[in-house]
């Protein structure tokens, strides 16, 4: 009789070790999948951090040429779009008294969430070289 007690509370023992260890395989597993949209999502801001920058750069480097170019003000307000695979760029630039002003705004491809916006100005000189 006694062999049967003990074999019971082994029994019971390891039913509640299994439920302990699947608890937490299921824990871990949600975690490693968070943890995987995190990155992705850094990863996508790290791009769009990128892009915004190289966008207003190359947007103030053209408004330059073409005032080099054109030796006048431009009273156009550019604005202008690219995508990749991921991201969604919009340049909107805006020219008063020599200050071109652009702001750049990256979406997010897949929901249209904004994932990063850049603004900054900069003077442009007038004719000649610099």
């Amino acid at each position: 009789m006694k062999q049967k007690r003990s074999s019971f509370g082994f029994l019971m023992e390891m039913i509640w070790v299994s439920g302990f260890f699947l608890i937490s395989a299921c824990i871990f597993v949600l975690v490693f999948a968070k943890s995987e949209a995190l990155s992705r999502r850094a990863e996508l801001l790290n791009q769009a951090v990128l892009a915004a920058s190289n966008a207003m750069e190359e947007t103030f480097a053209d408004a330059e040429e073409r005032m080099r170019e054109e030796g006048s003000h431009d009273q156009k307000n550019p604005a202008d779009e690219f995508s990749t695979d991921e991201l969604l760029v919009e340049i909107t630039a805006s020219e008063e008294d020599g200050l071109l002003s652009v702001t750049v705004q990256v979406l997010d491809r897949e929901d249209g969430s904004v994932l990063y916006t850049l603004s900054g100005a900069r003077a442009l000189r007038k004719g000649g070289t610099s």
